[in-house]
């Protein structure tokens, strides 16, 4: 990993360092939908955890912002690799699940705005910002269920469609341009590299990625063998059967049995 010093809004700890604060994730929010008359935000969360069921894969927004009117929420993605489609799909479906209350009807919900920032084209058309919402296939019209999920391509070489955007785009891939907007981010980010509070928080947020990646790496082995017990029981060898071949604990084959009665197999 980077020093501290050399970090750039490109990091996900600067990004959502820097843009947590209301008023530039606000002018940032405007830039990208110059055609939303966005209201003041009431809450910006860095960060911010969601995991509504214990069982529940959790989700970690880099910035989450909302408003009366919509949530949105926006990540600084900088791994071509996790751009899956569906994580978006899980995403919207999360947050969803956070903002109705139980006995509140669905029109409660609000319009939701899920953004990726991608130094990267996630989709290979060289196009500035992709956005997807619910069609019908037949008829092209639009469900209006109030999502939307939006990628911005900031290594785009055609940016002139989005004026207002394109100032900060060039600067998530390294150009500072003269635009205030962007000035300020800069000023932020520079900020930001000479706190030693951000120094130390970005020590603590290192080691809490190695844990996760470690805990990551040993859910993975976990769940590969749920697969093959799995397999081996369609194969007609009892659960029992299935774990004894696998040479496992008393304790492994127990914490497996429990995983197979929360959850299906197809979730590992």
């Amino acid at each position: 990993m980077k020093q501290y010093r050399e970090l750039t809004i490109q990091n996900n700890f600067m990004f959502t360092k820097v843009m947590s604060n209301e008023r530039l994730m606000k002018k940032l929010l405007e830039r990208i939908f110059p055609s939303l008359n966005i209201k003041d935000l009431k809450v910006v969360i860095k960060e911010k955890t969601l995991d509504e069921f214990a069982s529940a894969h959790g989700v970690r927004i880099d910035v989450y912002s909302e408003n009366d009117e919509a949530v949105y929420a926006i990540e600084m993605q900088v791994l071509n690799r996790g751009i899956s489609p569906k994580r978006g799909r899980y995403y919207q479906s999360v947050i969803d699940t956070s903002l109705l209350n139980r006995n509140e009807d669905y029109e409660e919900l609000k319009p939701q705005y899920i953004v990726f920032i991608c130094p990267f084209d996630p989709f290979g058309d060289n196009m500035m910002m992709y956005t997807f919402r619910n069609l019908c296939i037949e008829n092209g019209r639009e469900l209006q269920d109030g999502t939307a999920k939006i990628y911005i391509n900031c290594a785009c070489s055609q940016k002139d469609d989005y004026p207002e955007l394109k100032p900060f785009a060039e600067y998530v891939m390294g150009h500072i341009s003269e635009d205030a907007f962007v000035r300020e981010i800069d000023a932020s980010v520079e900020l930001a590299r000479l706190d030693p509070i951000g120094r130390s928080e970005y020590m603590h947020w290192q080691e809490e990625l190695r844990e996760r990646e470690k805990i990551g790496l040993e859910k993975g082995e976990e769940n590969e063998r749920v697969r093959v017990i799995y397999l081996l029981m369609k194969d007609g060898k009892s659960f029992e059967e299935a774990c004894a071949f696998l040479q496992l604990s008393i304790e492994e084959t127990e914490k497996i049995r429990r995983l197979l009665n929360e959850q299906p197999v197809s979730e590992f």
